[in-house]
């Protein structure tokens, strides 16, 4: 399940417009084990005789290889279906003696209208497993939540019978040659509406399999059953109304009178019941269980192994699994487990070897694997067998929650209901811990904005979230390393908190939080008591009501205080973006800078306040759309506290943008802006160049993501000075982590394609600063140093110190080059550079850089005419021609093996070939 790293090629532009190469390099962040998860089986999959288990995660199949002893090897993909994984069975489907595996799909969730939805998977008997068939598409049988292999035709051979719930299908697909080649659907019945589960049992004691099943739609539900007639034709008998939702049930003698009984979950009933079968017809139903919330599915199977048949189900919404103990007809209920959120599939086996029957377990949305091994009597032990995840891996914003000094994220899962931090390991983030596990079936709005801040200003991170189903703001008080956190409600039930803004409006030093109610129509404030209450309410604006509205703070009109700025998007009127200048806490209308030009098709999907231009006040940044195109990124300036109602266009070709980030990508000490394409599944930049945009500026960070969530973070995570990305993807339920990395120059810094002095000045600047930027690590040595000046000058150009103007050979004309600037020796400190007699890029032309050049041994001219060299200034002292000689002789010009004098800290040679001089052209 290991994602592959890549790397994707950016450009970086610094303050001194070097151009830069970025390399964003894809970590493997958090991907977590098993995604949603719909059945599992157990078996021997791979041929060692020792049981295996198999289960569905998303659309993929994964194998989990047993030892014999309980304990099984980590999930592994063995083979991928179409789409999302709904149903599932085995069996040994080509009657070559291993077990098979076929699935039935969610066609709900895939992209095409036309899509497989029922697939079997050829075991080659060591548990690798190869697509064999597509037995239906949506067309014929959509969204299959239930699927059961068995000899429906009585042949000898595996057959399907399938339950497609909004096609109001029950069908078999007959094997017809018993190595599974499956015909075209049978109709067995298309009379119910919603059909959730069909079991094939010989219900009439005829000898021949019938078919009992379930439907439960808005306004009729049923339990069904149609009896077989031969060669897979079935007839209606029967079917009865239970007065609740009837799910997945099974069938077995309960009662002991030689018949097959039916033991049914009612869901919304909270009951297990008991249909007991009255010679073929249905006889009474009987509630063994009205206290089990949502159960889900019934397993009849002689669990202690006592001779009678007891059942087994798993409750979805209470997330427990229970066994209904037999006894002589009477049924006690014995909890397995309290602890198996969303228990949805199960099957039952000895997987220990200690003789008595164990269970596992899926967890829905919750995307878990569990063995609960049967300690003997009564006693069961939940074991894990899958990673933590992030199922529909949503929102992701960075923070250093436990303050060491490296940032990690906090991340939403939309389907697990999980909101957990990622601890950064030094660049590795497997470890999740989990602040809050939201109870139930997935509910992807459960929580709608999310910020990190010191609320109690108790020195650690606090996460704050806005819940609308719950309609209040919680923000989650961190103890200090993000071991224990306890929960904070705040503000009113009913009111429907959606996005929020942090920041201190009254000036007190603590932080208060700004929201919109959504019931109401009112943008409020919760202000902070400086203890992180927040009892008091106060109102910002009356707004419409049902308006989803964007917010965010700053000082607009420089007077010292936040005034707020907001999004606004209402089904009443047009959306708009406006702001409210803040006085004293009182909040007055400044009016609207952008309107939509209609209210339908139309919208904000985020505002942002920003320096970007650099002049000192607070800009608007606003991700608009309308008529349902494109979002246009638009910049507001603010000159001086007036917000134009004009903006400038930053990007205009990304299709929903669901969030903006600010940050300083390129660190040129401007603000870049960061968005997301959601529909384009893209993670991008646009760079700020002096105040000027364009989608020419885009910088691509990632693309074809899996599914882009709605909240990207940026930070550096590794600490080396540069901004990386997490992006979190909802479709294959991970965080990916983007790292920035540059990429090594070629030596053409400024990229005008030409080795010059203004290349070597670069490098000689970083070198000069104690720079660690590899871009300028032009021989690969991992650090920036004089022996990349050199390899530049040796290995890259071909020529060699003293070469001021690069033209490949140090002579008199480099000489007369250097004094005629008139800075040897001048006293003033770093005002040189490499064409000003600079060589060992210490900022000035000195001795210690004439010692240097005539040191290599590069000098081509024995003697240079006193009348070509002036005097530097006034001020310093006369080096002629005498000179000049003096210092040649003491190194000797043509002597390339001379020792290198005292004071010179770069070696003098390098023991490599010196190549010919290189030109761009």
């Amino acid at each position: 399940m290991n994602k592959n790293r890549k790397r994707l090629q950016t450009l970086q532009v610094l303050e001194n417009r070097e151009l830069l190469t970025v390399n964003y390099l894809e970590l493997a962040g958090f991907s977590g084990g098993i995604e949603q998860a719909n059945a599992i089986h157990v078996a021997d999959f791979d041929g060692d005789g020792i049981k295996d288990a198999i289960a569905g995660s998303s659309r993929d199949i994964v194998l989990l290889s047993g030892a014999g002893n309980g304990s099984f090897e980590s999930p592994a993909i063995v083979a991928t279906a179409d789409s999302v994984i709904r149903s599932m069975d085995i069996a040994d489907i080509d009657g070559d003696g291993d077990m098979d595996v076929a699935v039935g799909l969610d066609s709900a969730r895939a992209s095409q209208t036309a899509t497989v939805t029922i697939s079997w998977f050829r075991n080659n008997g060591s548990g690798q497993f190869t697509k064999a068939q597509d037995v239906a598409q949506s067309d014929i049988a959509g969204f299959v939540d239930d699927l059961e292999l068995t000899d429906i035709d009585g042949d000898g051979d595996q057959d399907l019978l399938v339950t497609a719930r909004h096609s109001n299908l029950i069908a078999v697909f007959r094997n017809t040659n018993a190595q599974g080649s499956f015909g075209a659907a049978q109709t067995v019945t298309t009379q119910f509406v919603d059909p959730r589960a069909a079991h094939a049992v010989d219900f009439d004691g005829d000898g021949d399999l019938d078919v009992v099943g379930t439907s439960s739609s808005s306004n009729t539900n049923a339990l069904f059953w149609l009896r077989n007639q031969g060669n897979a034709s079935f007839a209606f008998v029967e079917s009865v109304n239970p007065g609740e939702v009837p799910r997945f049930l099974d069938a077995g003698d309960l009662d002991g009178d030689g018949d097959a009984d039916l033991a049914v979950p009612l869901f919304d009933g909270n009951r297990i019941a008991i249909v007991t079968n009255n010679n073929g017809a249905f006889g009474n139903m009987r509630n063994i269980d009205s206290n089990t919330i949502g159960p889900e599915r019934t397993k009849v199977v002689d669990f202690d192994q006592d001779g009678d048949l007891d059942i087994l189900a798993t409750a979805d919404t209470q997330g427990t699994v229970t066994w209904y103990r037999n006894t002589a007809g009477n049924f006690s209920r014995i909890v397995v487990s309290a602890n198996t959120e969303q228990a949805s599939s199960m099957d039952v086996a000895d997987v220990d070897n200690d003789g008595d029957l164990d269970v596992l377990t899926t967890s829905q949305f919750a995307g878990q694997l569990t063995l609960h091994r049967n300690n003997g009597g009564t006693s069961f032990t939940d074991v894990p067998l899958s990673a933590d995840n992030a199922f529909g891996a949503k929102k992701a914003i960075t923070a250093d929650i436990d303050g060491d000094g490296q940032l990690d994220f906090v991340g939403i899962g939309a389907f697990d209901n999980e909101l957990a931090w990622y601890k950064n390991n030094n660049g590795q983030f497997t470890q999740q811990s989990v602040l809050f596990d939201k109870p139930g079936l997935p509910d992807p709005s459960f929580w709608w904005d999310i910020d990190v801040a010191d609320l109690d200003r108790d020195g650690d991170i606090d996460v704050v979230t806005s819940e609308p189903t719950g309609d209040q703001i919680v923000w989650y008080e961190n103890n200090g390393n993000g071991t224990a956190w306890n929960r904070h409600t705040i503000g009113e039930d009913g009111v429907g908190t959606l996005h929020f803004g942090l920041g201190d409006v009254e000036g007190d030093g603590d932080l208060d939080i700004i929201t919109n109610h959504f019931y109401q129509g009112r943008i409020v404030w919760y202000e902070n008591d400086g203890q992180a209450n927040f009892d008091t309410t106060h109102d910002v604006a009356a707004v419409d009501s049902f308006a989803v509205i964007h917010i965010d703070l700053a000082d607009l009109d420089q007077d010292g205080d936040l005034d707020v700025i907001t999004g606004v998007n209402s089904v009443y009127s047009s959306p708009h973006v406006t702001w409210y200048r803040n006085d004293d806490g009182r909040f007055r209308n400044v009016g609207s800078i952008w309107t939509a030009s209609s209210v339908r098709q139309s919208g904000v999907h985020d505002v942002k306040a920003t320096d970007i231009d650099g002049d000192g006040d607070m800009d608007i940044v606003a991700a608009t759309y309308e008529n349902n195109a494109s979002d246009v990124i638009r910049w507001f300036a603010n000159n001086n506290g007036s917000v134009a109602n004009t903006s400038t266009v930053i990007a205009d070709d990304i299709f929903y943008v669901p969030s903006i980030l600010t940050e300083d990508m390129d660190g040129d000490g401007d603000v870049d802006i960061v968005t997301q394409g959601y529909t384009a599944n893209t993670v991008q930049w646009h760079e700020n160049t002096a105040g000027q945009f364009g989608n020419a500026s885009k910088v691509l960070v990632a693309d074809n993501l899996a599914g882009v969530g709605d909240l990207i973070a940026v930070g550096d995570l590794n600490n080396d000075g540069r901004m990386d990305v997490v992006v979190p993807t909802r479709e294959d339920s991970r965080f990916a982590v983007f790292v920035a990395e540059q990429e090594r120059s070629n030596g053409d810094f400024n990229n005008d394609s030409i080795f010059d002095s203004d290349d070597i000045d670069a490098l000689c600047r970083q070198v000069a600063q104690g720079s660690d930027n590899l871009f300028y690590d032009v021989n690969g040595d991992n650090s920036v140093s004089q022996s990349d000046v050199m390899f530049w000058l040796t290995q890259i150009v071909g020529t060699v110190v003293g070469d001021s103007n690069v033209d490949g050979v140090f002579n008199s004309g480099d000489l007369i080059q250097v004094f005629s600037a008139g800075e040897y020796e001048d006293n003033i400190v770093g005002n040189s550079d490499w064409s000003d007699g600079d060589w060992n890029c210490d900022g000035d032309f000195d001795t210690a850089d004439m010692v240097a050049a005539f040191a290599f041994g590069g000098y081509s001219a024995a003697a240079l005419p006193a009348a070509a060299i002036p005097t530097t200034n006034a001020a310093a002292s006369t080096l002629d021609a005498t000179a000049v000689a003096s210092v040649m002789a003491e190194l000797g010009s043509s002597d390339s093996n001379k020792s290198e004098p005292k004071g010179v800290t770069e070696p003098a040679r390098l023991s490599v070939e010196l190549t010919n001089p290189k030109r761009l052209a």
